[in-house]
């Protein structure tokens, strides 16, 4: 089986998608999370879902793969980032 980061090379037709750790989606303290704006955060996810991507499983995923990393922090913004997301996207 793939792992997340994988399946979203695929989605983008990429072998290394810019974005592909998803950080940028996931952690806003992180520097990937400035790399884009809110309109391509929303873009990315978009294109994410309509692939057949389920969110919270990749969500879990990702939060599974920081954590195996010993980086705690990066998994545990993870819900962080998505609210901050979704708050966007309902003050649109």
């Amino acid at each position: 089986m793939k792992n997340y980061s994988e399946r979203i090379d695929e989605i983008f037709n990429s072998n290394l998608f810019r974005h592909r750790t998803l950080r940028t989606i996931f952690d806003p303290f992180a520097s990937e999370w400035n790399d884009t704006t809110m309109e391509k955060k929303v873009e990315i996810l978009k294109k994410i879902t309509e692939a057949g991507e389920n969110l919270e499983d990749l969500m879990l995923e990702y939060q599974l793969y920081y954590k195996e990393l010993n980086k705690p922090n990066a998994a545990k913004n993870a819900e962080v980032g998505l609210a901050r997301v979704l708050q966007y996207i309902l003050e649109k």
